[in-house]
């Protein structure tokens, strides 16, 4: 089963949305829906209409109105597919949870949008950032301790990964389309530095993910805290002779540096 989702900001709520269109799938029509299809009101401005999908990935077309006090107000096309995009660290719907779901849509639209009402979100440039940002994520990590691309031991990517990616998935959709909004490009810009920064923590070793797969195949950074006066090598790490290091406690990590253990 696939879903429609729109969602129109209050108070520009519309009475009613249906579809004036046939839904199409590679140029031919969806069998088995009965048109004009009627939309499902849901909360916050969400409005929906689900239908079974062909086997395999599809894409679907579709002309949805929406009306107001009567009036059929705006039309617009859109997109569906089967299924949302899961990339390698965050999904598209990790997008959504994190920007709102008709900012995604707005900012994934290159057409012009001059009613300012809601528009459908383009799978293919919400694809197309967040392939991006992992690209660019996972370039900073390359030559560190992880395994590129990452390999979470727990099944789950760690989150501070895939907000990053999300963060900077979200400012490349809407810089995409020209910076519209001086302040919205602004505080995304500002978003993505501050996930820049906290990936160098983690990229030059201030920081370790437990839960990823180092590049020698061990899950996770093992720290080996060393006691005073003591001068061991472990897991290769050559660790500071306590006579030479007033801090001693530290691990040293080729390409990295020195790490405090304790």
């Amino acid at each position: 089963m696939i879903t429609v989702t729109l969602d129109f900001d209050p108070p520009d709520v519309p009475d009613a949305v249906r579809t004036t269109a046939v839904v199409t799938a590679a140029g031919d029509p969806v069998s088995g829906l009965a048109y004009p299809i009627a939309w499902t009101a849901g909360a916050g401005g969400a409005w929906s209409f689900a239908f079974a999908e062909a086997a395999g990935p599809t894409a679907y077309r579709y002309t949805a109105v929406a009306t107001y006090g009567g009036v059929d107000t705006a039309a617009f096309d859109g997109t569906a597919t089967t299924g949302d995009f899961v990339g390698r660290i965050a999904a598209a719907t990790d997008l959504r949870a994190r920007f709102g779901p008709a900012n995604v849509a707005g900012w994934s639209a290159t057409a012009s949008n001059p009613s300012g009402l809601a528009q459908a979100e383009d799978p293919a440039a919400v694809r197309a950032s967040i392939e991006h940002a992992e690209d660019e994520v996972e370039s900073l990590f390359a030559g560190s301790v992880y395994a590129v691309p990452f390999v979470p031991t727990g099944g789950r990517m760690p989150a501070v990964l895939v907000d990053a990616v999300v963060v900077m998935a979200a400012y490349r959709l809407y810089t995409q389309r020209g910076l519209r909004d001086a302040k919205v490009g602004g505080d995304l810009s500002a978003l993505r530095r501050d996930a820049l920064d906290a990936l160098s923590l983690y990229a030059g070793g201030a920081r370790h993910f437990a839960a990823l797969r180092q590049r020698d195949g061990s899950a996770g950074l093992a720290v080996t805290v060393v006691e005073p006066g003591a001068n061991r090598i472990s897991d290769g790490a050559a660790l500071a002779p306590a006579g030479q290091d007033p801090e001693a406690g530290r691990r040293l990590i080729p390409g990295v540096g020195w790490v405090r253990t304790n």
